[in-house]
């Protein structure tokens, strides 16, 4: 097999692993912070929106396309997440081409990298198209930056880096400090007097009133050393996470993470260092053109936004550093110091080095994306009992909350009639509109008996949750209890299908969970399972108490 095919192979089992992930963890419910959203995205154009440390109007403008357009989903975002991340790869290989020998190849080999679902939050979760697309846009933002002294049109390339640098920016805190390293960049651009004072003084100003929006007067840690062991574990997280198989096996890998995570940390971190200062000092000689360092600028701030996350996350256990929502920073950067590399001769890697790296990240990028695949069915499996509790709005459930934190509860109970008024989210299929429906009124044809081979019920004060299996030929999207006279009492979910990597994967059937104080007052209810395309009903089980 040619390293072409090889390059071909490895970037279609990523692609595809990668979206089974995103297929199996996905719920059109708000997930965390997306709750927040739906009061701000309206207002993403007239003031600045802060969240912590950001700003995030970035993030409310595509919730606010998605909730007018796209019914609140949230597929808009991941959609935009999942091009983010092929723009990555292309460009890398943009700094590759010229520069190393089947530039090509070596571009698709980043895909067990950029595509590694080792940054599970970051690609499931519909909030983080503001995380994963500030970096990927920043470093556009500097690519279009360094395009412009070698275009005859220098004011397109300047307007796409001034559109990447805002959509950055207003994202995540991080894109501030890409600000000031443009206004810098620029100096150094061939783009005539007049646009480089314009757009240097544009980026300076929007820098200033970016960080007076963001200062909340936190100041920094306390301890300068902690702070550094947390970025270069951020920094080398990457690594750490790859060998992380918590949802495979039953063994605590934390710690073996942790410290993987802060020796390479620490070597990409000296890498870093003698890249970027050989680089300066070269381009300075004029051994290297200033149009061919721009991803040591890319190097320089995805390495500034690692250790800004460790001046102010370092009072977090270190377990913390290898978040899933920081290993985009630490794939990144891990592409750009090797790209950065091949423009500084002091570090010149042998291409069987380089070889057997890729082959080790390769092999154990393979385990940790079947890791993420079992952890994103476990994930989605929680997630199909919180929807059916959203729709019956039973809040007191413990389900319900792997859809925000219990802090956030009175929120939901708030936002969740806006919700359905406007019909956004799960309150824009048809299920969450049968509560209170006769089915036995005409609307629907009876079609007998498709009883499950089990069910179970679960009862609490305030609420209840019944699951079961259903029949492999039921052809139904929706499940519901109902009384005798065959009005709707709630609503629940039948569960999709999934590989099985996991236990909770191999579930099947259905899962409904809603008020108990209301359905189970007569002692028994039915479950029927629906067909909404060919509007059949058909009977489930009958479930006594």
């Amino acid at each position: 097999m040619t390293h072409k095919n090889i390059s071909v192979s490895a970037i279609v089992f990523f692609i595809l692993t990668y979206l089974y992930v995103v297929y199996a963890s996905f719920s059109p419910a708000p997930y965390f912070d997306n709750w927040r959203l739906l009061r701000d995205e309206s207002n993403f154009y007239s003031h600045f929106i802060v969240h912590n440390e950001h700003v995030i109007n970035s993030i409310a403008a595509f919730s606010y396309v998605d909730s007018n357009f796209f019914f609140g989903l949230g597929l808009l975002q991941l959609l935009a997440i999942f091009f983010f991340l092929l723009s990555a790869i292309f460009l890398v290989f943009l700094g590759l081409d010229g520069f190393e020998t089947n530039s090509l190849e070596k571009s698709l080999l980043c895909a067990p990298i950029l595509l590694s679902a080792t940054q599970f939050t970051n690609i499931t979760w519909s909030f983080q198209v503001g995380f994963l697309g500030s970096f990927v846009s920043g470093c556009w933002a500097i690519y279009f930056l360094n395009r412009s002294s070698l275009s005859s049109r220098p004011w397109v390339w300047l307007l796409a880096c001034w559109l990447c640098a805002i959509y950055a920016s207003f994202s995540l805190a991080s894109g501030v400090l890409l600000l000031p390293i443009l206004a810098v960049m620029g100096l150094h651009q061939d783009v005539g007097r007049y646009a480089k004072i314009g757009f240097g003084t544009g980026y300076i100003l929007l820098f200033v009133a970016m960080i007076f929006v963001t200062s909340d007067g936190s100041g920094g840690p306390h301890n300068l050393a902690a702070a550094l062991v947390f970025g270069a574990t951020v920094v080398g997280s990457f690594f750490g996470s790859i060998v992380n198989y918590r949802y495979l096996t039953h063994f605590d890998y934390d710690q073996i993470s942790v410290a993987i995570s802060i020796l390479f940390g620490l070597v990409m971190a000296i890498c870093a260092l003698i890249v970027v200062g050989k680089l300066i000092v070269d381009t300075l000689s004029r051994r290297v053109s200033k149009t061919e360092i721009w991803p040591m600028y890319c190097t320089i701030w995805l390495g500034l936004s690692a250790a800004a996350i460790g001046w102010g996350r370092s009072s977090l256990p270190l377990s913390e550093a290898i978040s899933s929502r920081y290993v985009t920073i630490s794939c990144m950067l891990l592409c750009f110091i090797y790209i950065s590399s091949l423009r500084a001769p002091i570090l010149v890697w042998p291409s069987r080095w380089v070889s057997y790296l890729f082959v080790a990240i390769f092999g154990l990028s393979v385990v940790a994306q079947f890791d993420r695949m079992a952890q994103a069915e476990i994930a989605g499996r929680r997630f199909e009992s919180a929807e059916s509790a959203l729709i019956n709005k039973t809040f007191d459930a413990p389900d319900i909350n792997a859809l925000y934190p219990a802090t956030m509860n009175d929120s939901a109970r708030q936002l969740t009639p806006i919700m359905e008024g406007k019909a956004l989210s799960v309150f824009s299929q048809r299920r969450s509109r049968l509560a209170n429906t006769n089915l036995f009124s005409g609307q629907f044809r009876y079609e007998g008996d498709c009883k499950s081979g089990s069910y179970a019920i679960t009862t609490q004060e305030g609420w209840y949750k019944v699951s079961g299996d259903l029949l492999p030929e039921t052809k139904s999207k929706t499940v519901v209890s109902t009384d005798e006279a065959g009005k709707v009492l709630a609503v629940g979910t039948v569960r999709k299908p999934m590989i099985g990597i996991s236990s909770d994967g191999r579930d099947a059937g259905f899962v409904l969970v809603a008020s108990r104080s209301r359905d189970l007052s007569a002692g028994a209810m039915n479950i029927m399972a629906l067909d909404s395309v060919n509007h059949g009903v058909c009977f489930v089980a009958t479930v006594r108490w």
